[in-house]
This record gives structure tokens, C-alpha cells and sequence, in this order.
């Protein structure tokens, strides 16, 4: 049986185990990865090649964000089916650029709340 995973980091882990744990309540069956470091979240995409790669801008160790694993996993031609989420905080200030980044599959802020995010994870499990 070919195991669907999903994973997701972020620096706000009440955040990320709440989106989990929701997404994980809808599809019982999908295992959920999460982190709150960039780079881990960057090797767990190797090694279970996630159907999507759902990340905060900001992390707790700022040498690498969000932002840049997503850039580096649509690059890798290993990982360029991958779809990539990122989730901004309306107070971060740097986000404009990003929401005009095509290799960023959909941009979240934490104000559209969860039932968003989950129709768009719906739409690709």
C-alpha cells in the first residue's frame, strides 16, 4: 500500500499540531510530519516525499525559513510534484514578494482560518 504523507513545519507548534490534528481527523489514514525546524522539515521531505509541504514563513532558528525550503523543494526535480502551501502571518512584513512567486503553489494567511486551508489539502488528497 503506498503511504500518503503530509508534512508541516512552523514555529508555532499549537498552530501546526491543530492543523495535524484536523487534517488527520478528515483522513485517518494520511500520516502527518510535523517540525518546527526548517531544516529537518527539509530532509522529512526526502525521506517520505510528501503529497504536500505545508510550511510557516517564520521557524525558531533563522538559518533557513519557510520560504527557502519550499524554493528548494520546487527546484529539486525529485520533489517538483510536490505540492507546497506556505502560511504567513499578516504582521510579517516581507511577504509581498512572495505572493508573486509561481513556484509557490498556494499562500496562506493565518487569518483565513483552517477550514480554508483544509479545502485546498482536500482538494489534493
Amino acid at each position: 500500500m503506498n503511504v500518503r504523507n503530509i508534512v508541516i513545519g512552523g514555529s508555532d507548534l499549537q498552530f501546526v499540531n491543530i492543523l495535524s490534528q484536523n487534517i488527520k481527523n478528515l483522513h485517518p489514514d494520511v500520516e502527518i510530519h510535523s517540525t518546527n525546524d526548517a531544516y529537518d522539515m527539509y530532509i522529512l521531505t526526502g525521506e517520505k516525499k510528501p503529497l504536500i509541504l505545508i510550511s510557516e514563513l517564520i521557524f525558531p532558528q533563522w538559518d533557513w525559513d519557510g520560504y527557502l525550503i519550499l524554493k528548494l523543494i520546487k527546484k529539486d526535480k525529485r520533489f517538483s510534484d510536490i505540492s507546497v502551501f506556505l502560511i504567513l502571518d499578516k504582521r510579517e512584513n516581507r511577504y509581498e514578494y512572495i505572493l508573486q512567486d509561481e513556484d509557490i503553489d498556494k499562500v496562506f494567511f493565518k487569518t483565513d482560518g483552517l477550514d480554508v486551508m483544509l479545502r485546498e489539502i482536500e482538494k489534493i488528497i
